[in-house]
């Protein structure tokens, strides 16, 4: 779907990252939806990107993923309203509830899910989900026991 849309895929994802606590179904939607967009925001063609990272002394307690695309960017003024039920940036193409939906998942999985775009230049998701070592299980004793 990638190499006929014209869109070139970029995969960075940092090793030894913790296990996260997430249902893996939902967070999985999360993924989709916003990659779908991406997609659709560059129907000429661009990169995506998709990073995942993790920081112990700089933020211990979540595994960050950013998901970033070259597309057409979200007009500033539509920021605020990006995860209110029903709004969106595609006219009556779209139902506005993809973004509220994947909010809520995140939220409800005591993460945060954050926006950032420029128009002409594209937009990043980061999506910082709860590292399994937060919660009071050592990340490196996990590791060496092959969990």
């Amino acid at each position: 779907m990638l190499h006929v849309s014209g869109i070139r895929l970029e995969v960075n994802l940092q090793e030894h990252v913790p296990p996260v606590f997430v249902d893996e179904n939902k967070i999985q939607s999360v993924f989709v939806n916003i990659m779908t967009n991406a997609i659709q925001a560059m129907p000429d063609g661009g990169t995506l990107s998709i990073r995942t990272s993790y920081n112990q002394q700089r933020s211990p307690e979540y595994v960050i993923v950013e998901i970033e695309d070259t597309g057409k960017g979200i007009p500033k003024d539509f920021l605020p309203n990006i995860f209110d039920p029903f709004f969106s940036t595609k006219g009556t193409e779209g139902a506005g509830l993809g973004l509220f939906i994947s909010y809520g998942i995140v939220k409800n999985h005591k993460g945060q899910i954050e926006v950032k775009s420029e128009v002409g230049v594209g937009t990043t998701f980061t999506i910082k989900l709860p590292a399994r070592n937060h919660r009071g299980i050592n990340y490196e004793s996990a590791k060496d026991n092959g969990n």
